[in-house]
């Protein structure tokens, strides 16, 4: 884990995709000039993903990590302002694609005894979660509920 975002009020919030998370971790690990540390620190990011309970019972990925909380959260779940009740279980669709692409990226680069096979089911899990969706909406719409998968706004092409 890492400070990616600093939000106005001095929270610390690692986003799990989008603009940030997984895809920084990505020419850290497959960069020709990068330092050895700076491989050892991506894949310690990776780690801390993986092993961080960031896989929601749905099947998606946690949208963020709040630092100040320790723990992962909901992509919307940190913003308290008045009005934004409805947004507590949303993440973006966008934002799991990106997570998904850029871990799977990253695992077919590792040395297969390097990834645990917890890491392959997290992935696993979030794929067949976007295979349900599908499914049973038709598309992926802009944003899901993480509780349930299904799609809360649609008719977009977040993906």
């Amino acid at each position: 884990y890492s400070n990616a975002v600093a939000a106005p009020d001095f929270k610390f919030f690692f986003q799990s995709g989008w603009v940030g998370g997984m895809m920084v971790t990505l020419p850290l690990l497959i960069g020709k000039d990068v330092a050895t540390e700076s491989r050892e620190r991506a894949f310690r990011n990776l780690e801390t993903f993986f092993d961080g309970a960031s896989v929601h019972s749905s099947g998606y990925f946690y949208g963020r990590f709040a630092g100040h909380l320790r723990q992962w959260t909901t992509d919307y779940s940190f913003d308290d302002r008045p009005g934004t009740e409805h947004f507590m279980a949303l993440t973006l669709v966008r934002r799991q694609a990106d997570c998904l692409y850029f871990l799977l990226r990253q695992l077919l680069l590792l040395p297969t005894a390097k990834v645990p096979d917890l890491w392959w089911d997290a992935l696993k899990r979030q794929a067949y979660a976007f295979v349900k969706t599908w499914k049973e909406n038709g598309q992926l719409g802009f944003f899901l509920d993480t509780n349930t998968g299904h799609v809360a706004i649609g008719n977009s092409t977040s993906a």
